[in-house]
């Protein structure tokens, strides 16, 4: 574990930084099973070799090109039931980071994918563990691509910063200033008050919100309107029959 410079009052300030490893979210788990890491603290890798996506994906990136990387929280101010709040914080600072980096239009994928002109750039994973009625833990696991150019045929579409922009970027500089957005908005995350707030940005960075979309249940084409998404994270869609179902991740598709 080092210290680093890290321009944020916690997160980062704890980093272990790794060449190489099967997956941030499983060392950062290992880490709070043998001991208790400061709050914040950022395991980062330089090539992971089985990351972890949503219900056992899988999340592929270039070694050396990309961010691949966890933050160790302990938000015990949030009930068990707040859970997708944090899911909603850490997409909004993700999303502020590449508008920031790019000047274009990066939105939310529901439930965790961050995507700029329907590709998609970012990937996140939260693993919570509950004591109570309160949220003990989080491993929030986040993946970017920043300068990778080439993908496999099976990574569906993608796209990097260097693609969006045809720059190179210094990755580690990158994982700086993402932090620094997280934070922010894990700190207003605090604020009750400001709860409300958080959700109306969430909403307007939201992939196919007030809009028609297509997708698939039960292997049926649909069509509805994406009108908002429940405090337990499941997604609201009015069907062609004016009938509101809300829906858990994997119980629909996008087409």
């Amino acid at each position: 574990m080092q210290k680093t410079t890290f321009a944020t009052l916690f997160t980062g300030q704890n980093l272990i930084e790794l060449d190489s490893v099967s997956s941030t979210n499983t060392y950062a788990s290992e880490l709070l099973r043998k001991d208790k890491p400061p709050d914040g603290t950022v395991v980062f890798a330089h090539e992971q070799t089985d990351g972890k996506g949503q219900h056992g994906s899988i999340w592929v990136s270039e070694p050396n090109k990309n961010l691949t990387f966890s933050i160790i929280y302990y938000p015990r101010f949030l009930d068990a039931g707040e859970q997708f709040l944090l899911n909603q914080i850490i997409c909004i600072g993700i999303c502020e980071y590449i508008n920031f980096k790019t000047n274009l239009n990066a939105v939310i994928k529901w439930p965790n994918d961050i995507l700029v002109n329907k590709q998609k750039i970012a990937g996140i994973l939260i693993e919570n563990v509950l004591q109570g009625s309160l949220i003990n833990s989080s491993i929030i696991g986040i993946g970017i691509n920043i300068n990778q150019t080439l993908f496999s045929k099976n990574a569906g579409n993608p796209t990097s910063l260097k693609l969006l922009t045809n720059q190179e970027y210094i990755v580690m500089n990158c994982l700086h200033t993402v932090c620094s957005f997280i934070e922010a908005y894990y700190l207003e995350l605090q604020t009750f008050v400001k709860h409300p707030k958080l959700r109306e940005k969430y909403l307007k960075m939201l992939y196919g919100f007030n809009e028609e979309i297509k997708y698939s249940e039960n292997g049926i084409e649909k069509t509805g309107i994406i009108i908002g998404v429940t405090l337990e994270g499941r997604l609201q869609i009015k069907d062609a029959s004016n009938e509101v179902h809300a829906y858990n991740n994997k119980e629909i598709s996008f087409l």
